[in-house]
């Protein structure tokens, strides 16, 4: 009985101390791209892109494959994610037409759609001057 009213304190504590720690999240969209970052307390966390691993070398070796990595070409991504904004506009046109919007005391159904439009051509025209 004991050992059960020391766990319960030892996780009541631990649940008081875990609401003393600030928890915040950050998404963040630029040219470079979307970005992910975690806070916990004082630790910042980057979830998303992660940092990409260094492969490990041997001393002298060099295997086959690795060779031909370096002889491939990369892709070039073609003007990053505005460009693929852009050629996809077409389809979220589509997408967004199919909104249905409600009317109530505060806006009307064509109004809220004629906004939505105008809002969405601003944030278009943002990412373009960025």
């Amino acid at each position: 009985m004991k050992a059960i009213l020391i766990l319960g304190a030892v996780l009541l504590a631990l649940g008081a101390l875990l609401r003393l720690v600030r928890l915040g999240a950050l998404a963040e969209y630029s040219a470079a791209g979307l970005r992910l970052k975690l806070k916990v307390g004082p630790l910042r966390l980057m979830l998303y892109p992660r940092k990409p691993k260094r492969p490990r070398r041997k001393a002298g070796k060099s295997s086959r494959r690795e060779k031909k990595r370096e002889e491939r070409p990369q892709p070039e991504l073609g003007g990053g994610p505005l460009a693929l904004v852009k050629r996809f506009l077409p389809l979220i046109a589509e997408a967004a037409g199919r909104f249905r919007f409600g009317s109530n005391l505060r806006g009307s159904a064509q109004y809220r759609q004629e906004i939505c439009q105008v809002l969405v051509r601003r944030g278009l025209l943002a990412m373009e001057g960025e």
